[in-house]
Parts: C-alpha cells; structure tokens; sequence
C-alpha cells in the first residue's frame, strides 16, 4: 500500500509540476503576444503618421495647381470678356458701382427685375 500511496504522490507531484510548466507558458505566449500586438501597433500607427503627412503634401501641392488653374481661367474669362465687349471687367464694374451709387432705386429695380428673370429661365417646371 505504501508503494501505491508513493505512486500516486509522485503522480501528483508530477501533475502539479506539468501544471505549473503549462501555466508558465502560458504566461509567456501571453507576455510574447501583448509584445507582438504592441509592436504591430506602432508600426500601425508609423505608417498612418506616414501616409497621413504624404496625403498632407498632396492636398497642399493639388491645392496650389487648382488654385494655379483658377488664375488661368480667371485671366482668360478676363481677355475673353474684354475681346468680346471692347472694355476689361473692372470697367463693367466701376460703370454697376457708378449706376448704384446714382440711382440706387433703379438699381434695386433692375436687380430684382433680372433675378426674376434668371428664376423663371432656370426654373424646371
């Protein structure tokens, strides 16, 4: 009998020593996974920084070549208005400003008078 209790403590003893190896490893695996998952989280959050400041760049140098072609087409509307009525638009403008500040009445009447024809001529119904 005493042969059969030494066999069972020693299976316990091995049971407990099997149980603490297993519980150390599993402390491990878990200690190397929170380290995997921090790493790939900083290589995440590098390469969105990354690409964040690349499309900053972006943005700003598609900025300045729309706001390039702006000038472009703004100096071309220019010419084509002044070819087309034989004076430049600060002239058309200066002139509106000189009929308003004589005539604000007719100028008002004038204005509500083209924004109801403006209305009627893009209406869809």
């Amino acid at each position: 009998m005493t042969e059969h209790y030494d066999r069972e403590t020693d299976t316990a003893a091995d049971l407990s020593h099997t149980a603490q190896r297993v519980a150390e490893m599993g402390r491990e695996t878990a200690s190397k996974t929170v380290s995997y998952v921090r790493d790939g989280l900083e290589r995440a959050t590098d390469y969105a920084q990354e690409l964040g400041g690349q499309a900053g760049e972006r943005i700003q140098e598609l900025s300045g070549q729309v706001q390039e072609r702006i000038q472009e087409l703004s100096g071309q509307a220019r010419d084509r208005i002044a070819e087309v009525t034989g004076r430049p638009p600060d002239a058309w403008a200066r002139q509106a400003r000189q009929f308003v500040e004589q005539s604000p009445v007719k100028a008002l009447v004038v204005a509500i008078a083209a924004g109801y024809l403006l209305g009627r001529a893009v209406r869809h119904d």
